[in-house]
């Protein structure tokens, strides 16, 4: 038993052995050595791989090691993150990734200690993961972002919030900007299975502090969206498959000749209504053939999102359902299995897995790989998973179009004003 003279130098000692471990737990780096040698041995390996599956060729960044830069990528397939790593193989690069792969237990685990990735919520304001970038920087590392948070669903560069001109802003240092070309063509969103063609990838502008300290962050968020751009359709490289339209439902909802919703099926390189019988083929240039149809993805893209808030200006109704979906939660590391059930929205209440909430309550949405959504409530985080055809991007933008007429805008406005999803 300790005296009372013994007592306080306990209580310091203990003290002083608790600060030394929040110490050490603080300065803890994030960029270690074992990285380098992963990274190394990731691209040795799948590079080749890329090489076959995708046609993908890269030219190799030459820059010292302690150097620290933000790159940022336009985001064309879910394997862009190894992709843009090719370039800088003997450079570790941390890329800032969706709260959704940290919850994943033993697996997430993995991935931490393989690649360190920054986390970020998806859709929301997250300070943590600017001060994570921060700290990655400072001990000259290479941090990726993909300032569109989405993979491309049509072709096009998504929208770019000035928040990733704020944060290089703040960052204050070297940028370096990627283009991906191809991956529209190789491996969309919306497919389950890859195409025989040719996709690239390359720096093609690098922006020094001094070159941009000067602008806006609009300014600045401008330059971003032009150097990522890229001119995907019509391509002239043809991209081969015998199933080129397979699975495009995920992503079109809307028939342009009949005016239904829910009624395009895929098979092969065609896609056809239930409903009317519109069949299109989708050719190997990434366009349409057929008679009432648009000609590329984008046109038949921003015509059913302009449809569709047309016919939610004055609704009052189930507006879209699915059947048999998983609802989630997740945080602390793990995800929670909550409900199955079906998926529905109406002007007041979103369906998720057989659980209602009311769409006044829901925070954000956003959408997760090509058949899930994530949205949240109350600081609870949810993950709805659909089945392999399920089309969750109708759901999202029936969301914000909803948000949108609800705070007094109205149905004539231009789609690129109103959508603010991805």
């Amino acid at each position: 038993m300790l005296t009372g003279s013994a007592l306080p130098l306990a209580e310091f000692l203990v003290r002083k052995e608790n600060n030394m471990e929040k110490n050490k737990k603080k300065n803890k780096k994030w960029s270690r050595p074992i990285h380098r040698v992963i990274f190394y041995l990731l691209a040795f390996v799948l590079k080749p791989i890329y090489r076959i599956r995708y046609g993908y060729t890269t030219k190799h960044v030459d820059m010292p090691k302690d150097e620290p830069c933000l790159i940022l990528s336009n985001h064309q397939t879910f394997a862009d993150q190894f992709l843009v790593g090719f370039s800088f193989y003997k450079h570790p690069i941390y890329m800032m990734a969706t709260e959704r792969i940290f919850n994943l237990g033993f697996i997430s685990s993995v991935i931490k200690f393989v690649a360190a990735p920054i986390m970020k919520k998806k859709s929301k304001v997250d300070i943590m993961a600017v001060k994570n970038s921060a700290k990655v920087l400072k001990e000259g590392g290479k941090v990726l972002i993909f300032p569109e948070g989405n993979c491309t669903y049509d072709g096009r560069l998504c929208t770019i919030s000035t928040g990733a001109a704020k944060m290089v802003k703040m960052l204050k240092v070297p940028v370096l900007l990627y283009n991906l070309h191809g991956g529209y063509g190789a491996k969309p969103r919306w497919a389950r299975s890859a195409r025989r063609g040719k996709m690239t990838g390359c720096v093609v502008k690098k922006l020094m502090p001094e070159e941009y300290e000067s602008l806006s962050a609009e300014e600045l968020s401008l330059k971003i969206n032009e150097y990522l751009t890229v001119k995907e359709i019509p391509s002239s490289d043809p991209f081969k498959s015998n199933r080129r339209a397979e699975y495009l439902e995920k992503m079109l909802y809307w028939c342009p000749h009949c005016n239904s919703y829910q009624t395009l099926y895929s098979k092969g390189n065609h896609v056809t209504c239930t409903n009317c019988g519109m069949t299109a083929e989708y050719t190997v240039n990434l366009t349409f053939n057929g008679e009432n149809c648009p000609c590329t993805t984008t046109e038949w893209y921003d015509m059913q999102a302009a449809a569709l808030l047309k016919k939610l200006s004055n609704f009052d109704g189930t507006i879209f359902k699915d059947e048999n979906a998983k609802l989630s939660s997740f945080g602390d590391g793990k995800t929670v299995f909550i409900s199955k059930g079906e998926i529905s929205l109406t002007p007041t209440t979103f369906t998720a897995g057989g659980k209602t909430f009311d769409v006044k309550d829901i925070e954000s949405m956003a959408i997760q790989q090509n058949s899930a959504i994530i949205f949240y409530v109350n600081d609870v985080s949810y993950f709805l998973k659909g089945g392999k055809r399920f089309n969750p991007l109708k759901y999202m933008h029936a969301f914000y179009m909803l948000k949108h007429l609800s705070s007094g805008g109205n149905y004539d406005e231009p789609i690129v004003n109103v959508y603010l999803g991805l």
